[in-house]
């Protein structure tokens, strides 16, 4: 998902590495955390929260030359994804 939102959405011109993909999953687990309040999942979240936080600060990041599409477009798929599978609505068997 991450890929094809910045591919959709993103400014024209070269969009390269694993950085969108890392920060979507981040947001996956921490998502996934907030949507089950499990204690396990909150704890692998804020230890996710507290090792990645400068990953997570890479959202908005304004170097010159570096895109922030993916980054932005990897957080969106990741609560997106996390919403969609760990929803407390969705039915459980």
């Amino acid at each position: 998902l991450t890929g094809l939102f910045t591919w959709y959405f993103g400014k024209p011109g070269y969009h390269f590495g694993m950085s969108g993909v890392a920060i979507g999953y981040s947001f996956f687990i921490i998502g996934s955390s907030l949507f089950t309040m499990d204690k396990k999942y909150l704890i692998i979240a804020t230890i996710t929260i507290l090792t990645q936080f400068a990953l997570l600060l890479k959202i908005f990041d304004t170097q010159l030359g570096i895109s922030d599409d993916a980054h932005i477009s990897g957080a969106f798929a990741g609560g997106l994804t996390a919403f969609f599978t760990q929803s407390p609505w969705k039915k459980r068997s």
